[in-house]
């Protein structure tokens, strides 16, 4: 069977040294889902009242299965196991739950990327609207 390669957006990053995670940092549909994640985030936050008390065991329990869902239907199944490992999400890490720093480092990742690619894009098009200028 033959095989058929081609760049699909995909890309491997190393998740602070240990774990491997995939995805496609300029998938159009992208920054949408981050949105809705990070809107869904904050109204378990306030409805689980974890932000009055972030130390409820129940409300980080519950947030930590929430965010774990959230984030596995951003970036993909298994993404949030492989980034955290058993390690309750939710739990304080500099003032903040733990998966707003992955968010925010992935949110880097993403906005890197597609300028990136924004730029080889304005590249490629200046290389063939010059041709277009010398056929004339």
């Amino acid at each position: 069977m033959k095989n058929i390669e081609f760049n699909n957006g995909y890309k491997t990053y190393v998740i602070n040294g240990g774990c491997e995670i995939r995805i496609h940092p300029t998938d159009f549909g992208l920054p949408e889902r981050v949105r809705g994640m990070v809107e869904a985030l904050k109204k378990a936050e306030t409805e689980l009242g974890y932000r009055e008390n972030p130390h409820n065991l129940e409300a980080v329990t519950a947030l930590d299965r929430i965010a774990r869902e959230q984030i596995d239907a951003v970036f993909g199944d298994g993404i949030a196991a492989k980034v955290f490992g058993s390690a309750n999400c939710a739990s304080l890490v500099d003032g903040q739950p733990c998966f707003v720093g992955f968010i925010e480092a992935m949110s880097g990742v993403i906005k890197e990327a597609v300028e990136h690619e924004a730029e080889m894009s304005k590249t490629k098009i200046a290389k063939y609207t010059s041709q277009v200028k010398d056929v004339k």
